[in-house]
């Protein structure tokens, strides 16, 4: 809000034992000054349907809910099924790097790897023997 909006309020907070802890209200200054207007919310326009995309869709919800795919999914495309709108972000960091990679590319990788260090290792030894 404005301050200008801010002044025609005031903040008033009460305690709610149910939920035990304290709720925030705006509540008017000078109530007398606003009048509450009551418009009609008629629906004049409706979105274009279509009954076999709609149907399509559900028959693929229904398999998915059926043969229980729903975890299945979540494994596929995170690594696990777990729920994340509990978990947050701390779980993100140990999600495994390897995941989602097919096992050929993640060979060539490790390969790879393993020729860099054994060329650095010859590398380090051929120094200290033309150091002396």
């Amino acid at each position: 809000m404005t301050d200008k909006e801010k002044m025609h309020f005031y903040k008033r907070e009460r305690w709610y034992p149910n939920c035990k802890r304290y709720k925030v209200h705006y509540i008017f200054n000078e109530p007398w000054r606003y009048v509450l207007r009551v418009r009609p919310n008629m629906i004049t326009h409706t979105k274009m349907v279509d009954g076999v995309l709609e149907s399509e869709i559900a028959r693929i919800s229904n398999y998915i809910t059926n043969h229980f795919l729903r975890n299945s999914m979540m494994k596929i495309a995170h690594g696990s099924a777990k729920y994340w709108r509990w978990i947050g972000n701390k779980e993100l960091k140990y999600q495994n790097p390897l995941d989602n990679k097919q096992i050929h590319t993640i060979m060539d990788e490790y390969y790879k790897e393993i020729e860099y260090l054994n060329k650095e290792a010859l590398h380090s030894k051929d120094k200290k023997y033309n150091g002396k």
